[in-house]
């Protein structure tokens, strides 16, 4: 699920079961896994800003 003010790059892959929070902009490359939530405010390929619950 994603934030309604999240920005996601259509390229980059997010599992349904993650969490994107409000603010977050998904880069192109990234990857958010399975039961990941992403609570920082930019995500790109050289962050890893991941937590698993």
């Amino acid at each position: 699920m994603s934030h309604p003010t999240a920005v996601i790059h259509p390229a980059a892959q997010v599992d349904a079961t993650a969490e994107i929070g409000p603010f977050a902009v998904i880069d192109a490359r990234v990857v958010v896994g399975s039961r990941c939530a992403v609570a920082f405010p930019f995500t790109d390929e050289s962050t890893e800003a991941s937590l698993t619950f």
